[in-house]
């Protein structure tokens, strides 16, 4: 477990055409310049607040498989916006009230469309942003060259931008509660799979989601309770909640339903993005666990019961310390 994908808490686009319009609500992102007419996409991110920030590479994944128009060698800007965005009412307009960072710009050439993706590191970035005490980034991404538009479907998770942090460089044992991994590679983390199970198909209201299999767990720091069904976090610290099922229809449904739960605080944590993909659910949230051995449930809040797909009725969460 070397590598980890986390996906946009929030997302949007801001366009110059419509300076004082909103985005949020809509199912897509875009980078667009042409003519004078720009749009830029807006991404947060959660981070690891660490001590140690040498012991990971911080990398942006940008898919482009969504390109409708591109020059050769069009260069693509990587900034980071400072300050708490509420992405459901940031407009182009409204932009230029936070402080803007251009870091890079980076060149899309045929060898990157013909891949379907560029890799950026952004490692700097995220440690500029940690040393601030900062808990989230916002990456804010743009085409400066004209003749360019690429667009990305916020349902699909496979297809929008992330960022893929990455522990190969970690060399130098360091014991830290705040640390995305502990850097003599004792990875903290779990992964759990619903079994090809008829009888647990339905995923009744308000009931918690069974999972059956533990796919791959590090030796200590989380457990899980076949008879409960609980998830188990025994030392406290920072940890990423990742779930996806497979839901039975193709009907949108909201990301609400499936939410994470404290058993002990009640608290619940949710994903915050309008909807999911067709026939998924899918959801990412990061949680501050400041207690030992505190117990976490993935429950159903949809006011209804949900069908797992009967061809194949998939669920899976994975955990991990960050």
């Amino acid at each position: 477990m070397n590598k980890v994908t986390i996906f946009p808490m929030n997302s949007t686009y801001i366009d110059s055409y419509y300076p004082n319009r909103n985005f949020f609500k809509l199912d897509k992102l875009e980078i667009d310049n042409y003519c004078n007419h720009k749009r830029y996409t807006l991404l947060n991110f959660p981070l690891s607040v660490c001590d140690r920030t040498h012991c990971m590479k911080w990398y942006l994944y940008l898919p482009l498989s969504n390109i409708n128009y591109c020059y050769d060698n069009n260069l693509i800007s990587v900034s980071i916006v400072y300050g708490a965005i509420k992405y459901n009412s940031i407009t182009y307009n409204t932009i230029d009230n936070f402080t803007i960072y251009n870091f890079c710009y980076f060149t899309i050439d045929k060898k990157d469309i013909y891949r379907n993706y560029v890799l950026i590191e952004i490692s700097p970035l995220v440690y500029n942003c940690i040393e601030k005490g900062q808990s989230f980034i916002n990456i804010m991404i743009g085409a400066k060259n004209d003749y360019f538009n690429l667009s990305f479907d916020k349902n699909n998770l496979s297809e929008i931008p992330k960022l893929i942090v990455n522990d190969s460089s970690c060399n130098n044992p360091y014991d830290n509660r705040n640390c995305y991994y502990i850097c003599d590679n004792k990875q903290v983390a779990m992964e759990l799979n619903l079994s090809n199970q008829p009888e647990r198909r339905i995923i009744y209201n308000e009931d918690v989601v069974k999972f059956s299999n533990i796919v791959t767990k590090t030796p200590s720091g989380l457990e899980y309770d076949f008879d409960t069904y609980n998830i188990r976090v025994t030392k406290k610290g920072y940890y990423i909640f990742q779930w996806n099922l497979s839901i039975e229809g193709t009907n949108f449904m909201d990301n609400k339903n499936i939410a994470l739960r404290n058993n002990d605080t009640k608290a619940i944590y949710e994903y915050p993005v309008p909807k999911s993909i067709q026939g998924q659910i899918s959801g990412m949230v990061l949680v501050d666990v400041n207690e030992d051995n505190q117990s976490f449930s993935l429950v159903n809040f949809s006011g209804g019961d949900i069908l797992l797909s009967d061809l194949n009725p998939c669920a899976s969460i994975i955990i991990i310390r960050v």
